[in-house]
């Protein structure tokens, strides 16, 4: 796992190159009840949120997890 990292001044979170360059740009903050994770994401957003959970919504919809992230909300 990665080492602590520094925040901005202005509540950035730098992320090393090393990382970056493996798992691209872009991430999603996911907040769980004990931690924070960044999930990259991928050209298919949903899909990449897949891949990084694991199989937690396997049998469910695209449209029953954005029902249930609307409702979470």
């Amino acid at each position: 796992m990665g080492g602590c990292n520094k925040r901005t001044g202005r509540g950035r979170i730098v992320v090393p190159n090393e990382i970056r360059e493996k798992h691209g740009e872009r991430y999603r903050i996911g907040e769980l009840s004990d931690r924070v994770e960044l999930i990259p994401l991928n050209d298919d957003p949903i899909e990449g949120f897949r891949d990084a959970i694991g199989d937690a919504f396997e049998d469910e919809s695209i449209a029953e997890i954005e029902r249930a992230s609307r409702e979470a909300e």
